[in-house]
């Protein structure tokens, strides 16, 4: 079992992934407890980070080892700024 796992993952390894959609932003906010329905909480503290769906599976393939590109557009302002930042780093 060990012999073949090792053999998929470096099968997939040798593999390119292409991810093709969105790059955005995520807003995150932590509060202290999940709110009820129609509760307004404050949040304890948040940040923004790079996200969408294609932006955040190319970043975890590449984390894990995985050769990967990303075919997306953001905008030339702030927001788009971040999302450039956070890809290249």
């Amino acid at each position: 079992l060990i012999q073949f796992l090792s053999n998929l993952l470096i099968d997939h390894m040798s593999r390119r992934v292409i991810c093709f959609g969105a790059a955005g932003i995520d807003y995150i906010s932590y509060v202290s407890n999940y709110p009820k329905e129609d509760d307004k909480i404050r949040a304890i503290d948040s940040f923004i980070c790079g996200g969408g769906n294609a932006a955040n599976t190319s970043t975890a393939l590449a984390r894990l080892g995985i050769e990967t590109s990303l075919i997306s557009k953001w905008g030339d302002d702030p927001n788009g700024s971040i999302v450039k930042n956070e890809l290249i780093n």
